[in-house]
């Protein structure tokens, strides 16, 4: 097994870092990981904030809600999440509802993957450019 060390086994790698090199080792995993926990989660809060950034200037081209206010909706929303799921066993009515969501997300996205391309004419806005300035733009010189 991973975590089997000298005849015990050991359910968390911080136990197993500390039954090997001692309680320093112990120590140091433990608040390694807990600080890859804080970062995971303040980057997903973040990144969550600026999707609702998104998809708010979808519908409203206003510009008046910036990105912190959506970055604390999201990790308000995060923390009721997390509040309102108290161990893992009250999952399993989550992970429904997650599964119903995520496939109704799927069945609309091809859906309007098929509509869309029909609906849509991709243009490009603003003056046109020569190939010689493309090329330019990209490190290309042309031989003379």
């Amino acid at each position: 097994m991973l975590h089997e060390y000298g005849g015990r086994r050991h359910i968390r790698y911080r136990d197993l870092a500390g039954f090997i090199y001692g309680r320093w080792a112990y120590t140091l995993t433990w608040a390694l990981q807990y600080v890859n926990l804080f970062m995971i989660n303040t980057g997903y809060i973040i990144l969550a904030g600026s999707a609702l950034k998104a998809t708010y200037l979808l519908f409203w081209d206003d510009h008046t809600m910036k990105l912190p206010y959506f970055i604390a909706i999201a990790g308000f929303v995060c923390a009721m999440f997390a509040f309102g799921i108290p161990s893992l066993s009250a999952l399993g009515v989550w992970l429904g509802f997650s599964t119903l969501l995520c496939l109704a997300y799927i069945v609309i996205s091809f859906v309007l993957y098929q509509v869309v391309p029909f609906l849509k004419k991709y243009a490009f806005c603003g003056t046109k450019l020569s190939l010689a300035k493309l090329q330019s733009l990209g490190g290309h010189q042309k031989s003379r």
